[in-house]
């Protein structure tokens, strides 16, 4: 009996281990100036099945936001905005979910189309 739970509790854990994928992503700004608000954007051709992400730099989350840009019913890109001091350098880690729904963030742009 011991080793059924073990063995269900080991298989749920690896079920939820393949179900997401990381990616390390390092940006540099070359320039003397500092850059606000620069765009990041990740293609998500070889992610097809993303369904949720979360982007963190040094431990905090990042907004970022998944775009279905040919409304095919699967997110194309993933974009998050950076702010980088001169010549400096930020690694961060972008987690892609299988399941569940993309994060709400507090809206900063407010647009009419």
């Amino acid at each position: 009996m011991k080793h059924t739970i073990l063995w269900g509790i080991l298989a749920a854990f690896c079920t939820t281990a393949v179900a997401q994928q990381t990616i390390t992503v390092n940006v540099s700004n070359p320039m003397k100036l500092s850059r606000t608000d620069q765009p990041v954007v990740i293609s998500l051709e070889n992610y097809a099945d993303t369904k949720s992400a979360i982007v963190t730099c040094g431990g905090q989350e990042i907004p970022c936001q998944l775009d279905d840009l040919d409304q095919d019913e699967t997110f194309d890109e993933l974009c998050f905005l950076v702010n980088l001091k001169s010549k400096e350098k930020k690694q961060f880690i972008v987690t892609l979910y299988k399941e569940g729904e993309p994060r709400q963030y507090p809206s900063r742009v407010y647009a009419e189309m």
